[in-house]
């Protein structure tokens, strides 16, 4: 179980330290949001939810999570569907970049404050001058570690222990470079999925957010730079992370790369010169149904039989067994559980062994 964030708040690494007590009498601003996701949803939230530092809010969007004519509901833009909901004036900004945006009239009081949460755009110096109060970022990892688009990703990719969340300043000329005001960690469960850690970490974020803006200016007068010796990246996933080196990779990075990419993207594979997805697999060392002995224990990586008692299909990888759930066969219009692939396919148990998935040039 993940400990109680409050139990565990730390500036800089050095762990139990709460950084401010919260003051009731902080001062009020006009905020401009920028923020795209469901992340960046519940910072929204929980600073309305406050009210006490928040005098004023509107919210900007990426063109990309604009809404469609077509579906005024899209799941796809859960910032804007939010705003919308709750009354907030939204501005959308042009694709790609805000190179030439100009900051928007505010219909309350002039914006002071802006706050940037998973926006995906670079914010330039001139916007970030615009805000009297300051530009604030929400990032989820433990800056410097995991600098980048994929911090939570690369988190559980990694294995590590804890992560946390960074509220800094945006730095005028980097990504994630900004001044550290506050930080808070939290352990990492066993087995832990991406959806779970990134909602984890989003209520953290938007908690520690909100104890910035209760002492804004004292958070401001200790910031600290962060330590370039330490800085460590986490670039945006690409596809080519999913397929499967079945000689190289051991059952458990195979599975743990699951739990950090599969929300992207599924592994791959290659069976009978088709691409195969694996949609839901076993934790290995997991409890079964029924014991499992494999029927060829000396088979090379990627060979693979079906489990009738506990209907999987297990893949030799470069340590171990690893169990399957369910495979989509490229083609085919729903994932196949252990006995429908075995009686699709009718393979021979042994006989037969998964491909890596070599990338289209």
């Amino acid at each position: 179980m993940i400990r109680s964030a409050v139990a565990n708040l730390h500036l800089l690494g050095r762990p139990g330290r709460r950084l401010f007590a919260s003051s009731a009498g902080c001062l009020k601003h006009s905020v401009l949001f920028f923020g795209s996701d469901r992340f960046s949803v519940a910072s929204l939230r929980r600073i309305l939810h406050d009210k006490e530092c928040l005098s004023h809010v509107e919210v900007v969007v990426p063109r990309g999570a604009d809404y469609k004519a077509s579906n005024p509901h899209d799941k796809d833009v859960p910032l804007k569907r939010f705003a919308l909901e709750n009354g907030i004036k939204v501005h959308v900004a042009p694709p790609i970049s805000l190179k030439g945006w100009e900051m928007p009239e505010s219909s309350g009081s002039r914006f002071d404050l802006g706050i940037v949460v998973s926006f995906g755009y670079f914010i330039p110096a001139r916007l970030i001058q615009c805000f009297s109060a300051g530009t604030l970022n929400v990032h989820p990892s433990l800056l410097p570690r995991y600098r980048g688009a994929s911090p939570i990703d690369y988190a559980l990719l990694n294995n590590d222990q804890s992560t946390g969340v960074s509220i800094i300043e945006l730095h005028p000329s980097r990504f994630d470079a900004g001044k550290i005001l506050r930080q808070a960690s939290i352990d990492i469960p066993d087995n832990c999925y991406y959806h779970e850690l990134h909602d984890r970490l989003a209520e953290l974020g938007a908690s520690q957010l909100a104890e910035v803006l209760r002492s804004l200016e004292a958070h401001k007068a200790q910031a600290q730079v962060q330590d370039s010796s330490m800085v460590t990246k986490a670039p945006k996933i690409v596809k080519s992370q999913a397929a499967i080196d079945w000689s190289g990779d051991t059952a458990e990075k195979i599975y743990r790369t699951h739990r950090a990419i599969g929300h992207r993207f599924a592994l791959m594979a290659t069976y009978r010169n088709k691409m195969i997805k694996f949609m839901d697999l076993h934790p290995p060392n997991a409890p079964l149904k029924s014991p499992f002995s494999p029927p060829c224990p000396g088979a090379s990586p990627g060979t693979f039989c079906f489990d009738r008692d506990n209907d999987l299909t297990w893949v030799k990888c470069a340590d171990e067994w690893l169990g399957i759930r369910t495979i989509m066969v490229d083609g085919k219009n729903r994932p196949l559980g252990g006995l429908d692939f075995k009686n699709g396919y009718q393979y021979k148990d042994c006989q037969e062994a998964f491909q890596a998935y070599v990338m289209p040039q």
